[in-house]
């Protein structure tokens, strides 16, 4: 029987249908049994246009993006590649729109593997693989190179073996529910098509992006680059073979010697630049020892004399990287070399300042770190990543009350950088030689760019930076762009969600593509980058929009002042507590008040911005001659919640000196600055507290400083004589800066 449907019916009943999702449950939900090639090759298919069929409705209210990223996948799993090719479409047309350089190569690999499947069937493996590089060649042809680059990027180094190991657990864990949900077969299907399309490229495309490598760049994989000492550095060269004649260089001077240099340089040669990365002494093929940080300032001089002098070479060089090889672009700066033109620091460390100590206190990731780049000529990765053997070494530490500068002696292994670091309890001459001086910083005439996050570790190296230099040359061309991120998405591009907080869209910024804006802007003439409309430019976190402003003290415009006062009482040879301060973007229900004094503000009548870096003075009476302690700040929202907003960590007898030791004098009046903060940018909605806290620092992962006075990496358990008394005078107080 046939029923006969007027358009109006038809449009109820499918509104019905979108609306109920039980007038399509008919279709059953068939999830994998297990793993393997032939059961997911059956059963895949089915499950992918059943997820299709249900997740098309408004009632899952996915935005546009996400729903077109989502169904091109499905199509694919379910066989209808057509279909996916034009989903595809549609979804770069939509990100065209923030992003018209790159957004008609995204998914090049996904869509090599849809085009080939429509011409060859994937069961005839030899062909299909032929079908691919065909595919993948014609593609690759019509892109200019630096899409053509991330095209063969989003190949390479893809991890197969994790993806299929997460895919089996996933399906794993299906056999563990009782019942399954749409989230979960689309999640499911998702992980396969990931698995499914690398799992046929990976073989059979390195040919063919050796080729197009080849035709696009002209690549010197381990240049000799001598140096005045003798010695000589190793580096990658990468030339653009489109272009003819001198070209300005983008150079990276890095102690991270790995796969990573290679992409680095090629990324810079397609960007229409001389793309060099060198690695610092002892690394890679550079003649050793490794030493970090020491030579790298007249290493750089002679590395941007031999860029100079090179055929290839205009003479104008750029320097970027983030992290150690923010800090190399300052050792470069310092010596004034004429060749560099400017210098793009991301997430930069200041030796003495935030490395291997934060503010005169040491924090013991900086040990595994040591091992990382000092073990041998690549990086340690394998140990790095064996979290239980530094959380031994941190815990056995603290529960015997070892000396920190003996952590080597709990691994088993001597570890001469650590020890030659921690030699320099204060920022003196062994640091202070590392980075320009005062008159050094007032030489430095070459358009800077430094960028970092409200969440980076290395915020503070990189305000130091800033500071600095405008400081002792206020005129500078010095530009800053700090925004919500931590220390690797200040470096490429941000994650959306960190531990919990949600970025601003606004904010989602594609780092590296600003850095190499601003490089065609000071060596090539081209416009200043739009984001970077004036001298300081920052994130309002909850409001999706950008401020810019001529100084650092001006991201506020008003202050919030909060009296602190009270008494701690704190037993440093008492294992059993801790108390910490780290960077933390995410929500958390309590607030850990072990060590502390905690001052909450009444519920904020309107909303408020907290906006800049937190400053004031405590002014203490403790009973011993040090202290290390943290002054932090928080929002707790409606919903109690807390939120860092930041944070400052510092040693007492550092605070007024970092250079020099003042003790403090049992029982009597100390005031000090609370310097080195976190600046932070964040609307506060009505309803929200501001919430202070002071705390004693006291934890596994830093120095326990006992208060006896002496180098306190020599101090042990023995050095706790009794309880720690410490007042907070009523004439203490914590300035917060606010932004109307």
């Amino acid at each position: 029987m046939h029923l006969k449907l007027s358009p109006n019916r038809m449009a109820r009943l499918l509104i019905v249908a979108l609306a109920c999702p039980a007038a399509v449950q008919s279709q059953e939900l068939r999830f994998p049994t297990a793993a393997d090639a032939a059961t997911l090759r059956a059963t895949m298919p089915a499950l992918a246009r059943s997820a299709l069929a249900r997740y098309r409705g408004p009632d899952r209210g996915p935005d546009r993006d996400t729903q077109l990223n989502t169904t091109f996948r499905l199509q694919m799993v379910a066989g209808e590649h057509a279909a996916a090719l034009a989903t595809l479409a549609e979804l770069r047309t939509l990100r065209a729109e923030r992003d018209p350089r790159f957004a008609r190569s995204e998914y090049t690999q996904y869509e090599t593997f849809a085009r080939a499947s429509l011409r060859q069937p994937a069961t005839d493996s030899a062909a299909f693989g032929a079908a691919l590089r065909e595919v993948y060649l014609a593609l690759e042809d019509a892109m200019d190179d630096a899409p053509a680059l991330r095209a063969a990027q989003s190949v390479v180094g893809f991890d197969l073996e994790s993806s299929s190991a997460q895919l089996a657990r996933a399906i794993a864990a299906t056999r563990d529910t009782a019942r399954q949900t749409v989230d979960e077969a689309v999640r499911l299907a998702r992980m396969y098509h990931t698995d499914l399309v690398y799992r046929a490229l990976i073989p059979a495309l390195p040919a063919a992006l050796r080729e197009a490598e080849s035709r696009r760049f002209a690549i010197t994989e381990s240049a000799r680059v001598p140096l005045r000492d003798g010695n000589v550095l190793s580096a990658v060269v990468v030339r653009p073979r489109r272009l003819t004649g001198r070209l300005p260089t983008v150079l990276e001077f890095t102690i991270y010697a790995n796969s990573v240099n290679r992409w680095t340089a090629l990324e810079a040669a397609s960007q229409g630049f001389v793309g060099v990365v060198a690695t610092t002494r002892g690394k890679r093929e550079s003649a050793g020892p490794i030493l970090p940080f020491e030579p790298d300032a007249a290493d750089a001089y002679d590395l941007l004399d031999w860029i100079a002098k090179q055929p290839w070479s205009d003479g104008a060089v750029g320097m970027f990287g983030g992290s150690y090889s923010g800090f190399t672009q300052w050792a470069a700066a310092k010596t004034r070399h004429p060749a560099l033109r400017t210098i793009v620091p991301t997430a930069a460390v200041v030796p003495g300042i935030d490395f291997p100590r934060e503010n005169g206190i040491g924090l013991s990731f900086q040990y595994a770190w040591s091992r990382y780049v000092g073990t041998n000529t690549l990086l340690d990765e394998a140990g790095y990543a064996d979290a239980a053997r530094w959380a031994r070494i941190d815990s056995t530490y603290f529960a015997r009350g070892i000396a920190y500068r003996d952590l080597d002696l709990i691994e088993g292994t001597p570890n001469p950088l650590w020890r030659r670091w921690l030699s320099h309890p204060t920022y003196d001459a062994y640091w202070q030689a590392m980075i320009p001086t005062a008159a050094e910083f007032a030489q430095i005439d070459i358009p800077v760019l430094s960028i970092t996050g409200y969440f980076d570790g290395a915020q503070l190296g990189a305000l130091h930076y800033h500071r600095a230099h405008l400081a002792n040359r206020p005129g500078a061309e010095h530009t800053l762009l700090i925004g919500p991120w931590d220390h690797f998405g200040a470096q490429r591009r941000p994650s959306a969600v960190l531990q919990g907080l949600r970025i601003d869209p606004v904010a989602n910024v594609d780092v590296i593509g600003v850095v190499y804006e601003w490089m065609a802007h000071v060596l090539r003439g081209a416009p200043r980058p739009v984001l970077l409309a004036d001298r300081v430019n920052f994130q309002v976190h909850g409001t999706d929009t950008w401020k810019h402003v001529p100084t650092l003290s001006t991201m506020s415009s008003d202050t919030l002042t909060i009296a602190l006062s009270g008494e701690l009482v704190v037993d440093l040879a008492d294992r059993t507590l801790e108390s910490s301060t780290f960077i933390s973007p995410g929500p958390d229900s309590t607030l850990d008040r072990t060590h502390a004094l905690v001052f909450e503000g009444e519920p904020l009548a309107a909303p408020v911005t907290v906006s800049g870096a937190i400053a004031g003075q405590l002014a203490i009476q403790a009973t011993v001659r040090d202290v290390d302690l943290a002054v932090e700040l928080y929002e707790r929202d409606a919903a109690g919640q807390y939120w860092q907003l930041s944070y400052a960590l510092f040693r007492a007898s550092l605070a007024r000196d970092p250079s020099r030791r003042e003790l403090l004098v049992p029982g009597a009046t100390t005031l000090l600055p609370i310097n080195g903060s976190r600046v932070t940018s964040r609307v506060l909605p009505a309803g929200s507290r501001v919430v202070a806290v002071v705390r004693v620092n006291k934890n596994r992962d830093s120095e326990v400083n006992y208060g006896g006075g002496r180098d306190v990496s020599y101090e042990t358990l023995a050095d706790a004589r009794g309880k720690v008394r410490l007042r907070v005078l009523n004439t203490s107080q914590l300035r917060v800066p606010t932004l109307r």
